[in-house]
């Protein structure tokens, strides 16, 4: 049997399917996002979805550099200043070509 993280790569996004429902790791609770590897958050989790559950994360997960630039970039899409650079749901910080830009 292999690690838990290697049982959740496998599975991929699709959790668990309970009468034809897929789960979303939204639905999770604090306590069973703990047992979520990063690189699992990383892979299947969109940038929407993570900053959903960004609240639950532990501190452990908070503090992943690679967990913060897969939240997506409010900075230069769709911000509430009015200053959008982007149309569309905001991609990861990490693709941002304005954040690109910047660094």
């Amino acid at each position: 049997m292999g690690s838990i993280e290697n049982i959740i790569e496998r599975v991929g996004r699709n959790i668990c399917l309970y009468q034809d429902h897929i789960i979303s790791v939204c639905e999770f609770s604090e306590e069973d996002l703990e047992y979520f590897p990063i690189s699992y958050l990383e892979k299947y989790v969109s940038s929407i979805e993570l900053q959903q559950i960004w609240n639950k994360l532990s501190e452990k997960h908070k503090k992943s550099l690679i967990l913060k630039l897969n939240l997506p970039c409010f900075k230069h899409c769709n911000n509430t200043e009015g200053t959008t650079q982007f149309d569309g749901p905001p991609p990861p910080i990490k693709l941002c070509s304005a954040c690109k830009i910047n660094k």
